[in-house]
């Protein structure tokens, strides 16, 4: 598995490149306390958007275990956690001025 620090080596070197140079990004960064996973790289502007997942051990997060015995529990959980990231995310993200779906959250 490749490191954060070779994530952002990478993103440096194929920065303002075209779509394609970025289907090397795919696969799994550690950054420590999470695993980036990107399963999916947007090939050009119109087509289907990035997918990406954040793993955490569950000793890190530090969530109680009845947060996720029980399915509503772990739908609110996941529910909170995907709200609280789109806030911060947006903070930080600058939305796309394209056609269609390009730079939305889905």
């Amino acid at each position: 598995m490749k490191t954060g620090e070779e994530l952002r080596t990478s993103l440096r070197a194929i920065d303002r490149r075209s779509y394609p140079a970025y289907k090397s990004l795919a696969g799994s960064w550690s950054f420590g306390k999470y695993i980036l996973s990107i399963e999916h790289v947007q090939g050009d502007p119109f087509a289907t958007p990035s997918q990406l997942s954040v793993t955490v051990d569950s000793r890190t997060a530090g969530f109680p275990a009845v947060c996720w015995e029980a399915s509503w529990n772990r739908t609110a959980l996941e529910d909170y956690l995907l709200r609280r990231f789109g806030r911060q995310a947006g903070r930080f993200s600058r939305l796309a001025r394209a056609p269609g779906r390009a730079g939305c959250w889905q």
